[in-house]
């Protein structure tokens, strides 16, 4: 890794808990005290895009 990620000023993470997953869950978890990222917990499957797509849209218009 060259460090590149931390120069970007903005990051967003977006964990859709209806799909179970351990490792999704454990970077959730040490990026929601990380002040460098914005972090957002969505109560539906893998695909946001399908189940939640207004939601989601608010999300990214506001991360941009």
């Amino acid at each position: 890794m060259t460090g590149a990620r931390d120069r970007i000023a903005k990051k967003a993470y977006v964990r859709a808990k209806g799909y179970p997953s351990v490792p999704f869950d454990g970077f959730y978890e040490q990026l929601k005290t990380n002040t460098a990222w914005r972090v957002y917990e969505l109560p539906c499957g893998h695909d946001a895009m399908v189940d939640m797509p207004d939601r989601l849209t608010e999300i990214l218009i506001e991360v941009a």
